[in-house]
């Protein structure tokens, strides 16, 4: 039995998989198994858009305004149907109904779909803390509402408030002309005023945030991690040497700079060098390989499931990160970091000017260089080519210890704090 509850507050946690906020949403449920094993038993408080947990106990508040019905009707369709063509038609003729009161909205109020979500889930997250044993309150997302949800919650019940920002703010409102862009790092402010500790998921991002907020008692970081993997596999010497990217490549995640670098290098189809990308990748951005002198380089593999992924993982010679190109990379970490560094084998990492994240994949043996820089990425290929060659691609020394037990430890440690 259980000897404390934890209120933990996320917009998208545990919203269904392959959808766009499925890495917001495992962040969130990796960590609650790990609570538990505290003895502390989580109760989740989500917006409808997720899937209701069999295992934990959880509340979803709706959004009722228009913008929160057009988001949930897109996701639903898009969820339960394949062709573009038929989804889109689909759509259209849902939200035809409430077309008026969709631009009404956006007339009167200019915010994004989340605002409606608040007052409901404010009201579910007093009822339930009002039951008591809850100790804390706990929310963990990349958008500002989640927070104000439990910054308020916190404010009546006095049950002390942990805010973890999984991405840094400015970078991601204040681009945009809408109500939050103007108003989001005051929020942000009053929210780490009143928690009892702010965590960001850098060093980076914390210490900007203590900057912006004039508040560096109020806030800590803790580095994300991941499980350790289950061995699926052991590593053997590939007949040529072969590169694997796992995850996503979109928008600014791209393979023009990649590209610049194996072109820099000097290499060709004859070199024993193959770069494999599993996942999905987007037609204009596998373009951008396809259509160069170096194109026979690259292999696109497509999607596959998470046990093949991790397998993939701890069998081949190296494994690449690539870093969207934008400011947002200087403070972020991707979580697939941390999965890669669990499999054990060696990474080369493009970072978009973050020197934490190459540090910390440096430290523990790996490689790094800036994505801007065609040349030393191309030394740094040069350089796994040749350790290749020579049989010399051990496996990172030591254990990882970026662990989700280790960063759930921490949380737990600043809620008992003093």
């Amino acid at each position: 039995m259980a000897s404390e509850r934890w209120l933990v507050i996320s917009y998208y946690a545990n919203c269904p998989e392959k959808s766009f906020q499925e890495a917001a949403s495992r962040h969130v449920m990796a960590r609650l198994p790990f609570l538990r094993a505290q003895g502390i038993e989580p109760t989740l408080l989500t917006s409808r858009q997720t899937v209701r947990s069999r295992e934990y106990r959880h509340r979803r508040a709706p959004n009722v305004a228009p913008s929160g019905i057009h988001a949930a009707v897109r996701r639903f369709v898009k969820t339960h149907t394949t062709k573009k063509v038929p989804r889109e038609v689909f759509c259209l003729l849902l939200f035809l109904p409430i077309l008026p009161f969709y631009l009404l909205e956006k007339l009167i109020v200019r915010a994004e779909e989340q605002w409606s979500w608040i007052p409901y889930a404010c009201i579910l997250g007093l009822i339930e803390t009002s039951k008591g044993g809850y100790t804390a309150i706990y929310s963990s997302d990349w958008c500002i509402h989640s927070h104000l949800v439990g910054r308020f919650i916190s404010k009546i019940t006095g049950v002390p408030h942990i805010a973890e920002f999984h991405d840094p703010l400015p970078f991601i409102h204040v681009a945009n002309e809408k109500y939050e862009c103007r108003h989001v790092l005051e929020l942000e402010k009053k929210v780490v005023e009143k928690s009892k500790r702010s965590v960001f998921l850098t060093k980076t991002a914390a210490a900007h945030a203590a900057q912006r907020t004039g508040l560096p008692d109020k806030i800590r970081h803790i580095y994300a991690g991941a499980n350790p993997m289950p061995k699926l596999g052991d590593y053997a010497r590939s007949r040529v040497c072969s590169v694997v990217h796992v995850g996503m490549l979109y928008d600014a995640r791209r393979l023009a700079p990649l590209v610049g670098a194996l072109e820099w290098a000097g290499f060709s189809e004859n070199t024993p060098l193959r770069i494999h990308l599993y996942g999905h990748t987007k037609e204009e951005i596998w373009k951008e390989a396809a259509c160069s002198s170096v194109a026979e380089l690259f292999v696109k593999e497509g999607i596959v499931a998470r046990e093949e992924a991790e397998r993939l993982m701890q069998v081949s010679d190296v494994l690449m990160i690539i870093q969207h190109s934008s400011d947002i990379s200087c403070e972020t970490i991707p979580s697939k970091t941390y999965e890669y560094m669990q499999a054990g084998r060696p990474i080369l990492a493009l970072v978009w000017g973050n020197k934490e994240l190459a540090n910390l994949l440096e430290s523990e043996g790996h490689w790094s260089a800036d994505i801007r820089d065609p040349s030393a990425i191309g030394k740094d290929l040069q350089n796994c080519l040749d350790a290749w060659k020579s049989g010399d691609l051990e496996m990172p020394r030591g254990v990882c210890p970026y662990t989700i037990e280790n960063a759930v430890g921490q949380l737990v440690g600043l809620v008992r704090e003093q």
